[in-house]
């Protein structure tokens, strides 16, 4: 077992488009005015007021942040900003990759009364760009074949999945980040699909040369690293592992520095 110390010093976030929507919009929020923010590799400036800034386009974006942000995402009304004919207003806030879920059952806009206009339901996702992800993301049990590369960071892929009204199962081993979403005449509904509430800033977390899929264990007998995220360099760590091993001191931890 080794204990090492993380430092964190970005904050990440993916955008898929909504689907038919030829000009999607959104914000980045600030609370800190120093927090330096790029997008899709560049760095934004012009931040109104000092908070927030705002941009349009019809692609994936890759969004990172060496402070927290918040991250928006707007339907406009149908015919409106070179958008079609149906669809109203609507705001999604974003989740950040690290803060992804294994699971979660959705609604697709199934009013309990009445009607709906809306006809198109759909589900984006982000997942780990790897094997073991991409072939354990399901929905409602059945795998999605339609998974493409983050242009801006390979390290992610990405799907847009047309479903129908109602209840919706997604699993994933490796973990997701999602929304949900449709659209009708003059209607649409919009929503995260979940997130991991886990603190950003300071967590323990595993690593297990052995394991095929990122969860937080190890098997019996078999090495593993505990690591602590912190926002700042750390001079001393104190472990206490209630009598499973014993307490370990650590003056001036080995440290990696995340950007």
């Amino acid at each position: 077992m080794r204990c090492v110390a993380i430092i964190k010093k970005k904050f990440k976030l993916l955008i898929n488009s909504f689907q038919n929507r030829w000009v999607n919009f959104y914000r980045i929020f600030i609370s800190d005015p120093a927090t330096v923010v790029t997008l899709n590799g560049q760095q934004v400036n012009g931040f109104t007021n000092g908070q927030y800034y705002e941009f349009n386009n019809n692609q994936v974006n890759y969004i990172k942040a060496d402070k927290p942000v918040l991250v928006a995402q707007y339907f406009t009304s149908g015919n409106c900003s070179g958008n079609k004919g149906t669809g109203d207003p609507e705001m999604i806030y974003l989740n950040p990759t690290e803060q992804t879920i294994a699971s979660v059952t959705l609604n697709s806009m199934q009013p309990t009364s009445g009607s709906t206009n809306i006809k198109e339901h759909y589900i984006n996702a982000v997942v780990p760009n790897i094997p073991a992800a991409i072939n354990s993301f399901k929905i409602d049990g059945a795998a999605v074949a339609s998974f493409n590369t983050v242009s801006q960071n390979s390290n992610y892929a990405y799907t847009q999945v047309a479903v129908s009204r109602g209840a919706h199962s997604i699993t994933c081993d490796s973990g997701f980040n999602a929304i949900a979403y449709g659209e009708g005449d003059a209607e649409s509904y919009g929503y995260s699909a979940g997130t991991n509430l886990k603190d950003l800033y300071q967590f323990i977390s595993i690593d297990n040369k052995y394991a095929i899929v990122n969860f937080p264990a190890g098997c019996r007998n078999s090495p593993l690293k505990f690591a602590m995220t912190f926002p700042y360099k750390p001079i001393q760590l104190r472990w206490k592992f209630n009598g499973l091993f014993p307490d370990t001191t650590i003056t001036n931890p080995v440290y990696v520095e995340i950007r």
